[in-house]
């Protein structure tokens, strides 16, 4: 029961998010950050993803997802069947996602760490710390 739905706006891709099981991100590209994946564990959803790139790094396999060789059908198959097979475990897998998205990526961590990077990179510039 997989369904291509195509680029979907914000609302109707939150909807879609609150109905998943989980989020497939196959991605052949090597992704850095995607925020489909952050969205979708802040969420509470399993993520399967691309076993390349940043991507292992954000899903850590058997926990909060599964990762699968990128470009091969047979292994992404095996692990939609995995998934639909693992259904009541689900809950907790994207309950481990969601603490895992909300420790790695805070906003007021993040703003703090850039707002700390911004103010050292002006004292640098006016000649003060670092030089």
């Amino acid at each position: 029961h997989v369904h291509w739905l195509g680029r979907l706006d914000a609302t109707a891709l939150h909807q879609q998010r609150t109905v998943a099981w989980a989020t497939a991100v196959p991605s052949l590209w090597y992704e850095n950050a995607p925020l489909s994946v952050i969205e979708s564990q802040l969420a509470g959803r399993p993520v399967l993803a691309a076993d390349h790139g940043g991507l292992p790094e954000m899903v850590e396999n058997e926990r909060p997802g599964w990762l699968l060789p990128p470009g091969d059908a047979s292994a992404w198959a095996d692990g939609l069947r995995r998934l639909a097979r693992s259904r009541e475990d689900l809950g907790a897998m994207g309950e481990r996602a969601r603490v895992r998205a909300r420790v790695e990526h805070d906003f007021d961590d993040f703003l703090d760490h850039h707002e700390r990077i911004y103010g050292e990179t002006i004292q640098r510039a006016r000649g003060g710390v670092g030089r």
